[in-house]
């Protein structure tokens, strides 16, 4: 067999990631090295019950504390992973299902919880680059005033008001799994925990069909931090390994800093997509934020806003919005999403800046919220001298792990 040499770059850390079952019956999880002329056995050192964990979780090995001296890192051989019997129990069965992804070597890692304070950009070190970000966003301000204009009616409208009801008086929505409704942005909003909550939209193709020309999805959304590879905020039909959805919009997808995700068109395709990074965490985690998602399929111009500001956009993205015969909002059969909704709408047409920045306001224009940007160090709604200085206090500090 080939061997690979796990020194020549200097590799320390061996990761990978694996997401349970509720139902597995499963004893001691293990990772087994070979060389050409020992193994060394590796047991999980984590929790049992995270094998009975929907979630993706992290498991990292640190190759220089392994203190096995016949394991011969310049020549690896295989890796090999299984599950033992709980110890005691030596003849007892076991079952269930452990899925694993994405196996790497690392010479070192930054780890979110080991970043510095003004490292901006999650390389964990602050150099030019954190300085060149602050100087970008340098005086900005948690409250601005945007040019409003009074948009059409929605063509969907769900203020969550403790039920999934349409105020456009199309479509009513039906619950699926166990949302709950709580305090949100105006009056109430809906809850979803991931897995199968989702709100389904009864009579799908007749809202649809009033976006032939173009498309625009807002709401108000607060994320929680998940394990689900996608986030989906909201999708059209979809079926795991047979048919792609036409509409789909992805938040916080999953690894910091995460992704956003704008599909739109069919059938599916990369032309019809506007995604990239999130810059910061706080865009889609542990806050309020609008977004506002837009397609004119006359034009094939896809837009994004963020709090009444273009973030992101494209052109070229022709595909028609037809053929959509399911929506669902949540939805936890695309990969599930954690948190807040409020005030999701649909509109028949792509909405201006003017337009989004009325609907996100109640037509007054004023956003009044804390700054998200990881440059306003001193959490002051401002970026001046004194969130330079904290930055200073961090130069060039280097946090990678191990």
């Amino acid at each position: 067999r080939p061997t690979q040499d796990w020194t020549a770059a200097g590799e320390k850390v061996l990761e990978l990631f694996f997401r349970g079952q509720p139902t597995n019956i499963i004893g001691q999880m293990y990772l087994v090295l070979d060389d050409e002329d020992s193994e060394t056995i590796i047991a999980y050192p984590g929790d049992a019950n995270d094998l009975r964990k929907d979630t993706w979780q992290p498991w990292r090995i640190v190759l220089g504390e392994l203190n096995d001296p016949n394991l011969d890192l310049s020549c690896v051989t295989s890796i090999a992973l299984g599950f033992c019997a709980e110890a005691g129990k030596p003849n007892a069965e076991g079952y269930g299902t452990v899925y694993f992804d994405d196996i790497r070597l690392y010479s070192s890692l930054c780890l979110p919880e080991n970043r510095p304070e003004g490292d901006f950009n999650g390389d964990c070190v602050v150099n030019s680059v954190d300085l060149g970000e602050m100087a970008a966003r340098w005086l900005d301000r948690g409250y601005n005033l945007y040019p409003v204009a009074p948009p059409n009616a929605p063509i969907l409208w769900y203020e969550f008001e403790g039920n999934a009801d349409d105020s456009a008086g199309a479509a009513d929505g039906r619950a699926l799994g166990h949302p709950t409704y709580v305090q949100g942005v105006y009056g109430q909003a809906i809850r979803f925990d991931g897995g199968g909550d989702a709100v389904d939209v009864v009579g799908t193709p007749g809202v649809f069909a009033k976006a032939a020309k173009g498309i625009t999805i807002v709401f108000w959304q607060y994320g929680a931090d998940s394990g689900h590879t996608n986030d989906t905020v909201c999708c059209s039909d979809f079926d795991y390994g047979s048919t792609d959805p036409a509409i789909a919009i992805h938040l916080g997808c999953w690894r910091q800093p995460g992704r956003y995700i704008w599909d739109c068109g069919g059938p599916w395709s990369f032309a019809n997509r506007l995604s990239g990074n999130h810059r910061y965490a706080s865009e889609w985690l542990g806050r309020w934020n609008h977004w506002a998602f837009t397609k004119d399929t006359r034009t094939g111009a896809m837009q994004i806003f963020l709090n009444g500001v273009l973030y992101a956009s494209r052109t070229g993205a022709d595909a028609p919005i037809a053929g959509v015969h399911s929506f669902q909002i949540g939805s936890g059969s695309y990969g599930g999403y954690d948190g807040l909704i409020d005030d999701f709408r649909i509109y028949g047409y792509a909405l201006s800046q003017a337009e989004v920045a009325y609907v996100a306001t109640n037509g007054t224009g004023v956003f009044d919220q804390p700054l998200m940007i990881a440059p306003d160090l001193n959490v002051d709604d401002r970026i001046d001298f004194s969130d330079f200085a904290m930055l200073a206090d961090d130069w060039l500090k280097n946090h990678l792990w191990p």
